[in-house]
């Protein structure tokens, strides 16, 4: 469905055709916030790469990526996986060598230790969905457009204090983990990782 067409299915179940109650922004924003609930759950993967030059402490986090699932470093034709950790690296002299981890901080990833050679950083995770503002726009999470509409509506009724919210987050949420099943069944995750899984 368009983004148009979201927004006039929303006004449908709220019986707000002629947006006295909710002006399209904000029901734009309900159905951009409801993908964002929805991809948080999805399995569905991307990869990025960012090259870092020798003497790299950090780098910022790509604004693409919702959550970083797991990072390589790669020197020469040599990747391996990196650690995941949180806050910021511990102050010590830098080592020569390669990074064995990254921090997570913020918007930006530190590397530990300092990129000693130049390399390249590969991130697999989620993708951030698009965030849909022109009427033609369409949503990036897929086979959810009854779910978006239906995340809209219980915010929409939710704002207004109507007791019928509780109803619409009741289904959403119902719907919600029968989607994830099926999201789950359309990126299934390997039960054993093959060394060069990650090349397209």
């Amino acid at each position: 469905m368009l983004l148009s067409d979201l927004i006039a299915a929303v006004r449908d179940e709220v019986q707000d055709q002629g947006a006295v109650r909710w002006s399209d922004n904000t029901i734009i924003r309900y159905l951009n916030d409801a993908q964002l609930d929805l991809a948080q759950m999805s399995r569905q993967l991307t990869m990025w790469s960012v090259e870092a030059p020798s003497g790299t402490l950090s780098i910022p986090k790509p604004t693409d990526i919702l959550i970083p699932k797991a990072f390589w470093f790669e020197v020469s034709t040599w990747r391996y996986p990196l650690d995941i950790r949180y806050g910021t690296p511990p102050e010590s002299e830098v080592v020569t060598g390669d990074p064995v981890a990254v921090y997570l901080m913020g918007s930006y990833i530190f590397f530990y230790p300092v990129v000693q050679q130049r390399g390249t950083l590969y991130i697999s995770g989620t993708p951030r969905p698009k965030y849909m503002y022109s009427p033609t726009d369409v949503p990036d999470v897929e086979d959810a457009d009854s779910l978006l509409v239906a995340y809209a509506v219980w915010m929409c009724l939710l704002s207004d204090g109507d007791p019928l919210a509780a109803t619409k987050e009741a289904w959403y949420r119902q719907k919600k983990l029968e989607w994830s099943i099926l999201d789950a069944q359309k990126h299934p995750m390997p039960d054993r990782i093959e060394r060069n899984w990650w090349w397209s």
